[in-house]
């Protein structure tokens, strides 16, 4: 049994990878075209969550982009992984979907702010998604 002293909390928080098939900087737009945001612009409902959620991956999150071998190799030994296709295994990626990797970008969620319910969601929420363009890769949090 473990038993924790100190601070204890009830807030919840969970990592992301986005993986850019594409030198291509990340954007709201890019986001909002890949997760159809224009299909749906006749139905308000579906349009803001695709636009929240977007707006929410893009912008609440902490991005630490990583566009070069030595920075994702200094970043997974940081987290303490033995060598950086470690840490994309673990993260659900398939060797085949490294190799198209040009750049990543590691964010994290957490349900603390109780004015952003997307989130909170997303915190909650796991994502396995791939186009084109990018893969977007998330476990579920507790």
């Amino acid at each position: 049994m473990k038993v924790r002293a100190g601070f204890v909390s009830n807030s919840s928080s969970s990592s992301f990878v986005i993986a850019l098939k594409t030198k291509k900087k990340l954007s709201k737009e890019m986001l909002y075209e890949t997760l159809g945001l224009e299909k749906v612009k006749d139905n308000k409902l579906a349009y803001d969550l695709v636009k929240e959620f977007a707006d929410c991956l893009f912008g609440a999150c902490e991005h630490n982009e990583i566009d070069n071998f030595s920075s994702l190799k200094e970043y997974s030994e940081d987290y303490g992984y033995d060598h950086e296709i470690e840490m994309l295994e673990s993260h659900g990626f398939t060797k085949s979907q490294i190799k198209t990797i040009k750049k990543l970008i590691i964010g994290s969620v957490c349900d603390e702010d109780p004015d952003n319910s997307m989130e909170t969601v997303l915190c909650y929420q796991d994502i396995d998604f791939e186009d084109d363009n990018l893969i977007i890769k998330k476990e579920g949090g507790y």
